[in-house]
């Protein structure tokens, strides 16, 4: 009696898998994921102080030159009042959630043209993420920042006397 062709396959991968098990030729099976680990290892690597440097001017460039406060102006004139969320641009959620298309429009447009040469002009932007997805739980690398900013602005403020 011949057995469908299907079913032939998969008890000859069943019998592959195991015998390699046996024969330990495939990895430990673990039930903490390695991939899980290495993305925190990543994570949890210390920028440079050039990197941290680097992030402050680009914050102090993001934040400092009043397009970010005007844009968010904008979006309270256009939805009638202050969003009661934070709008992000790496939650598209966030500002989807506006329910305006103008507002929306303007957003995105800071997002993705405004934002990112700001950004670029300074420092590669994956660098910028890692470091902003490491600020809200590393309180000594957001005093580091917080040093840098004030450092920058007293050189700007030194500078131009």
């Amino acid at each position: 009696m011949l057995l469908p062709r299907r079913f032939q396959d998969y008890l000859l991968g069943s019998c592959l898998t195991l015998s390699s098990l046996g024969l330990g030729l495939a990895p430990q099976l673990t039930l903490k994921p390695e991939i899980l680990g290495w993305q925190n290892q990543a994570i949890a690597q210390q920028p440079s102080t050039a990197d941290i440097n680097r992030y402050a001017e680009a914050y102090l460039a993001i934040y400092g030159n009043n397009s970010m406060d005007n844009l968010l102006l904008e979006v309270e004139n256009l939805i009638g009042r202050k969003p009661d969320w934070e709008i992000r641009c790496d939650q598209p959620q966030s500002i989807n959630r506006l329910n305006n298309r103008a507002a929306i429009g303007k957003v995105r447009n800071y997002c993705n043209n405004v934002l990112p040469n700001l950004i670029d002009d300074i420092m590669p932007r994956s660098t910028f993420n890692r470091i902003s997805n490491q600020l809200p739980n590393n309180p000594t690398l957001q005093e580091q920042i917080q040093d840098a900013m004030f450092d920058i602005l007293k050189q700007k403020q030194g500078g131009g006397r």
